[in-house]
């Protein structure tokens, strides 16, 4: 995937459950040079993007 170098967005879902207690949070940044990934708030994978 191509992702234009002018273009700013963030997803982030509602919540996946894991168990009948438990949710995951994964959210999506990209702020036109680097994708950051996040589970429940913590960053965990940094992505740079040429």
């Amino acid at each position: 995937m191509r992702i234009s170098p002018s273009t700013y967005w963030m997803r982030h879902d509602t919540g996946i459950p894991i168990d009948s207690n438990t949710r995951t949070h994964v959210a999506w940044t990209y702020d036109g040079s680097t994708m950051r990934a996040y589970k429940n708030g913590s960053q965990i994978r940094t992505y740079n993007i040429n």
